[in-house]
């Protein structure tokens, strides 16, 4: 090997070298230079989450947690989508700004709407709704998901009921 193919070689492996030890200083969490934040610190003892409730036609309410209620979305996907919306609606609340109120609960119709649809093709075989509400829901980890249909916490989001006749 010659002598110029050696200095390169022992050029690159001292660059990345240095590059995972930057990002490790840093934490820079840019593949391939990560440290996994993700995989390094400990989970809290709860977890957060935004869900969506079917308003059933007797007046109940039930967790809707299958994806093909909602699907291309999926549940998680769903409930990330909610906690972004709900944040950026309470931000625009905190500049007070009177449409925010609407944001949600048109939301919460278009997931209705989409729900009936899915449901209306025969793609899911979930129980026919008259409205749907948006939750926060809180729970303490329990690594049995003994716990999982029912949180210690619920805080009402926003919902959207059809008026029935």
């Amino acid at each position: 090997m010659s002598a110029w193919r050696q200095r390169a070689i022992g050029h690159l492996a001292v660059t990345i070298v240095v590059a995972h030890l930057a990002a490790m200083i840093w934490k820079i969490d840019e593949w391939p230079l990560s440290n996994y934040s993700m995989f390094s610190s400990l989970m809290k003892g709860e977890v957060r989450r935004q869900m969506v409730y079917g308003v059933t036609v007797g007046g109940g309410e039930r967790m809707l947690r299958a994806d093909a209620y909602f699907a291309p979305l999926g549940v998680s996907k769903l409930s990330h989508c909610l906690n972004v919306a709900n944040r950026a609606d309470e931000k625009l609340k905190k500049r007070d700004r009177a449409t925010t109120d609407e944001r949600l609960p048109k939301v919460a119709r278009s997931l209705l709407d989409l729900y009936d649809d899915r449901r209306e093709k025969g793609l899911h075989h979930g129980p026919e709704l008259i409205g749907l509400r948006l939750y926060e829901v809180r729970w303490r980890i329990d690594p049995k998901l003994a716990n999982l249909d029912h949180p210690e916490h619920r805080k009402l989001v926003a919902e959207y009921v059809v008026d029935q006749p």
